[in-house]
């Protein structure tokens, strides 16, 4: 009983710890998310191309990401794929930092700032085929 008491306590203290970085990269980063999104569906708009790099795990975080945009990230929105590109032999720093030094927990807000980005993108790129809620200004109006 005691070894599962204890695996239980490890369990709920990592899962803890990484929605604490996850909360902490909200804090810290939305603003930064939210540009990268609008950044990447401008280029998109404009008939360019996502190119991804990084290395190590970071590299995983690229192909990860690439797929999500040449994919589709829900089922509810049948797009056509977008043009990105993982360029796993190059090396880069990571734009969003997180707030972490354990690589585990900085590679799980990456997959969620990841998912994140996507799904912003797609709202930029999409809203207008009814399943994706209109972008609104500052002033609630709809926009498109």
């Amino acid at each position: 009983m005691a070894v599962a008491a204890d695996r239980f306590r490890k369990i709920e203290t990592h899962l803890l710890q990484s929605a604490e970085i996850k909360r902490q990269t909200a804090a810290s980063c939305a603003g930064s998310i939210s540009k990268a999104a609008d950044v990447i569906a401008e280029a998109f708009l404009s008939g360019r191309k996502l190119l991804l790099c990084g290395n190590g795990g970071s590299a995983a975080d690229c192909q990860h990401m690439a797929a999500e945009f040449v994919s589709r990230l829900s089922k509810d929105l049948d797009r056509r794929a977008l043009p990105a590109i993982a360029l796993t032999t190059d090396t880069s720093d990571v734009a969003i930092a997180v707030p972490s030094a354990d690589t585990q927990y900085i590679q799980e807000t990456h997959l969620a700032v990841e998912h994140i980005l996507c799904e912003l993108v797609e709202a930029v790129l999409f809203r207008d085929q009814g399943v994706l809620p209109a972008k609104q200004d500052s002033a609630g109006e709809d926009s498109r």
